[in-house]
């Protein structure tokens, strides 16, 4: 049994009593994608669909923040969230509080979920408390307002946001904003 059978039978062995199978390759067509020349899939979509940052991006925003932070002494961890909130990247630096990790991605996740950046949330926190607590128990992580969070905009829409924790407030936004600057944004 080969390719295209050994696919089939495996969904089938996942599926159970589902009663559909697909074969990799279908599943593939179904979603739109299609095989590269190498090894692995290419998974970029349409021209002018608003996705968040691919896999490129986010490295290349983690190594300028945390290159930013370096730069100046400071130990950061960046954290990057698609726009429903959902962690796409974390970085801790050696010597960046543990604590930070969790920090960095309750900030972005916040700033993604309420499109605001850190400031913003610090002043729904401030100015309606009960309003803001209730939203907070609706996410999967507590909500982080403080500065720190950049929202990550193209074109005006709002694809998640880059959330980094470690320094003062002000550098960590200063460190998020270095990241978004190595990508144009």
């Amino acid at each position: 049994m080969r390719g295209a059978d050994q696919h089939r039978m495996a969904l089938e062995l996942m599926s159970g009593s589902i009663g559909w199978v697909l074969t990799v390759d279908e599943i593939v067509d179904r979603l739109g994608l299609s095989r590269q020349s190498g090894p692995g899939w290419s998974t970029r979509p349409p021209e002018g669909t608003d996705v968040p940052l691919t896999t490129d991006e986010t490295t290349r925003v983690i190594a300028a923040a945390q290159q930013h932070a370096a730069d100046n002494g400071w130990r950061i961890t960046v954290a990057i969230v698609d726009e429903g909130g959902l962690l796409q990247a974390l970085s801790r630096m050696d010597g960046a509080p543990p604590l930070s990790a969790q920090i960095a991605e309750a900030k972005a996740c916040g700033a993604a979920l309420w499109h605001r950046e850190g400031d913003g949330l610090v002043e729904v926190a401030k100015t309606r408390p009960a309003f803001f607590e209730g939203v907070d128990r609706l996410v999967r992580l507590p909500i982080m307002p403080a500065l720190g969070s950049v929202l990550v905009r193209r074109d005006g829409v709002v694809l998640g946001a880059v959330g980094c924790s470690g320094a003062t407030a002000d550098q960590d936004k200063e460190c998020g904003q270095a990241g978004l600057a190595a990508i144009g944004l």
